[in-house]
C-alpha cells in the first residue's frame, strides 16, 4: 500500500528537480508550486528528497551542463 505522503513527496521531488533546472523560475515559485508556502520549508523538504539544498542542486546542474558542452565541443 502506498501512502499519500509518499506519493506527494515523490511528485514534489520530481517536479522540483525539473523546475530547478529552469533558471527562469524562482525557488519561491517552485516552493509554492509544490504546496509549500515558505522557501525555508521547501529547502528543508528538498534536502530530505535529494540530499542537498536547492542552490547546491542548481550549481551541480550548471557544472554538469558546462562539462557536457565541453565534451560536445571537443574541449
Amino acid at each position: 500500500m502506498t501512502h499519500f505522503k509518499v506519493v506527494r513527496d515523490r511528485v514534489g521531488s520530481d517536479l522540483s528537480r525539473a523546475w530547478l533546472s529552469n533558471r527562469t523560475l524562482t525557488v519561491e515559485s517552485i516552493a509554492l508550486s509544490v504546496g509549500l508556502a515558505e522557501v525555508a520549508s521547501f529547502s528543508k523538504a528538498f534536502a530530505r528528497w535529494s540530499g542537498r539544498s536547492p542552490s547546491h542542486y542548481q550549481a551541480r546542474l550548471k557544472t554538469q551542463g558546462a562539462a557536457l558542452t565541453s565534451i560536445v565541443r571537443g574541449r
